[in-house]
């Protein structure tokens, strides 16, 4: 074990954010590479349109095989309309596309109709967390992808 006298932690200020995020990039490279895994994150966005104007998006990232929804919303003049579930059908159709098997949901125990929406589809829930860091309880969702 090296001793290093001028060894602190501290919170990272602004000016250090885009480094740290380098070095962990790095690292975690360098620790896949060893044990042989080679994944890469994937991040992509979808709109829903409705003469021109936006009104609802979908967020998500790949990792590995698995889909991540990140942001799934449509405003609420618009719902009931079908945007969602066009929204949504592209969330699912690009996952399998890119050779996805699961994908991965996280929604809060205070959204019923999500919830509903989420189950409409096949997604069942996982595990909940209460308290999260909503300050709800979070469920997690997922489906295997054919």
């Amino acid at each position: 074990m090296i001793y290093v006298a001028s060894l602190v932690v501290k919170q990272l200020p602004k000016k250090d954010v885009e480094q740290a995020h380098g070095l962990s990039k790095k690292e975690w490279l360098a620790v896949n590479n060893s044990r042989g895994i080679s994944w890469k994150v994937n991040e992509k966005e979808f709109g829903a349109y409705i003469d021109g104007k936006i009104v609802g998006v979908v967020r998500m990232e790949i990792i590995g095989g698995a889909a991540y929804l990140e942001d799934f919303i449509v405003a609420k003049a618009a719902r009931k309309h079908g945007a969602g579930m066009l929204l949504f059908r592209k969330f699912e159709e690009y996952a399998k596309r890119k050779g996805c098997h699961v994908a991965c949901i996280e929604t809060s125990a205070n959204l019923p109709y999500a919830i509903r929406f989420y189950e409409k589809k096949s997604y069942r829930t996982e595990a909940r967390l209460k308290n999260s860091r909503f300050h709800t309880t979070v469920l997690f969702m997922t489906k295997a992808l054919r």
